[in-house]
């Protein structure tokens, strides 16, 4: 009775109940927030010829980047792509706050069975690169081959990862450059809001002013980094 009593038809004719409003607004896919990000900064990128790289934080199956550089490649400001990621479950080295703070399921299978096999899939993609290594390791973030970030997204399951992944977007950011960290309100009664006391931190040490952006369902949120 109660879905009959709310339609959405009050101002359209559209027979349209609350349960087919719901699941149209709802999300179509697992990584439909990140989609989101690149379409919404799309404009601001181009309009304001915000050039550089994009870095992705865990790039797990590479999905994501292949998708950003479908959005956006037309804006004629990003010079490659890049992916780090261990790319295997095998060699992780957890810390006692990464196994407090975050929640990982190590059998979560990779897409591809090998770097090699992904480098492979993407072979006839000349400006995406991937970079195999740990993202707590500095020599990892040494085969980057930028001038400037203009995009950087975060995708890390644990803190040490997260934290140094933050540290390298923003000595490398442009100004005006976005930053996107996907586990930005995850596991929130064990640790608070670290991921937020971590990111203001290297802000003010940089004397850099962090703009809130939007926070993409269910727990990302971006920024947009003025330097100047």
């Amino acid at each position: 009775m109660l879905d009959n009593r709310y339609k959405t038809n009050l101002l359209y004719k559209d027979e349209e109940t609350l349960d087919d409003l719901i699941k149209k607004l709802d999300h179509q896919h697992p990584i439909q927030r990140k989609l989101q990000f690149f379409l919404d900064i799309r404009g601001i990128l181009k309009t304001n010829f915000i050039k550089g790289s994009y870095v992705e934080y865990g790039c797990f199956k590479g999905e994501t980047i292949f998708a950003c550089e479908k959005i956006l490649e037309e804006t004629m400001v990003m010079d490659n792509y890049y992916g780090i990621d261990l790319f295997s479950n095998e060699e992780l080295n957890l810390s006692s706050s990464d196994l407090e703070s975050n929640q990982f399921d190590s059998k979560h299978p990779f897409l591809f069975e090998s770097f090699d096999e992904i480098k492979e899939a993407f072979k006839n993609k000349n400006k995406i690169n991937f970079i195999k290594g740990d993202l707590n390791d500095k020599n990892t973030f040494k085969q980057l081959k930028i001038n400037e970030i203009n995009v950087a997204l975060i995708d890390c399951n644990f803190l040490s990862s997260l934290e140094s992944s933050i540290i390298h977007a923003l000595d490398n950011i442009c100004d005006f450059g976005f930053l996107f960290i996907d586990d930005y309100f995850t596991n929130l009664k064990k640790s608070g809001l670290v991921v937020d006391t971590i990111l203001r931190r290297e802000i003010k040490n940089r004397n850099y002013k962090l703009v809130d952006y939007k926070i993409y369902a269910p727990f990302a949120k971006s920024f947009m980094i003025l330097k100047k």
